[in-house]
């Protein structure tokens, strides 16, 4: 049985850096714990290792030393729980919250490098529809990126606000959005995989909120439907929180039958 040490990165704290390390152990279990620096950050969880093999990664190698971790490179499955437990430590997400928010950081890494602000135009976006029970809430997503500021993706509650918008109207906003993030303390943990960091913002009444766990499932719902655009065998549907679903609006067809072509009346002789 074996655990793996990572570093997270330094942490600004009120009055210094912090330097953080991420654990990973053998039950799936993750935490982290930060130090005054990266001697003393090992120093406090190397009791919670004890009678494991441990391993940790090359930028701790020196320090690994004192304590008989063996160096080596993380695995992409070790990166990305290292990820996302960062961006849960950064947005004050329960660690209970942790599945989800693996979720949300894998649907990232794999929308950000399609760059599809550079296929659809602003102005365009794809009807999807909310369902809770019976009770069904059409919306629309939309891709950010075309100004070339922000990078991402909006979830509109209600279509019309999309609409709303572009015709220079006003109408109250609710729903999310996913951008690419300028953040020195998850930058490193993001570059691994050649993508900047990511937020997440839940809009209630036009004005943006700290993301909790109904906006981290929303915002992972909204980005594999996107992707699901560019798979002919994907779901149309992906699940969005407890009893939520999102799926994109299918266009509707008419059961009719199409009339027959009238016959043309023979001249009489």
């Amino acid at each position: 049985m074996h655990a793996m040490v990572m570093s997270l990165a330094r942490i600004p704290l009120q009055d210094r850096d912090g330097f953080g390390l991420f654990m990973l152990l053998p039950d799936g279990r993750v935490g982290m714990d930060i130090g005054t620096s990266w001697a003393n950050a090992a120093e406090r969880v190397a009791p919670k290792l004890q009678g494991l093999d441990v391993f940790c990664d090359p930028t701790l190698s020196t320090v690994g030393r004192r304590f008989k971790w063996t160096s080596r490179e993380p695995t992409s499955d070790q990166l990305l729980e290292r990820a996302a437990v960062a961006f849960g430590f950064a947005n004050d997400l329960s660690p209970a919250w942790h599945p989800h928010v693996i979720d949300f950081v894998r649907a990232w890494i794999v929308f950000f490098p399609l760059r599809l602000w550079e296929q659809l135009p602003a102005e365009m976006s794809l009807r999807t529809l909310l369902r809770q029970g019976d009770a069904v809430t059409e919306g629309c997503l939309a891709v950010l990126g075309q100004n070339r500021t922000e990078y991402g993706l909006a979830w509109y509650r209600d279509w019309r606000a999309f609409d709303a918008m572009w015709n220079g109207e006003p109408y109250p906003v609710n729903g999310l959005l996913v951008l690419a993030h300028n953040d020195p303390f998850l930058e490193p943990v993001f570059q691994p995989f050649g993508v900047p960091p990511v937020t997440t913002l839940g809009i209630v009444d036009s004005k943006g909120k700290r993301p909790g766990l109904d906006t981290v499932r929303l915002a992972t719902a909204a980005m594999e439907l996107m992707l699901d655009v560019l798979r002919d065998d994907a779901p149309r549907t992906r699940p969005a929180g407890d009893g939520l679903t999102l799926e994109f609006k299918r266009e509707e067809t008419s059961s009719k039958k199409p009339a027959p072509p009238k016959k043309k009346a023979r001249k009489k002789k």
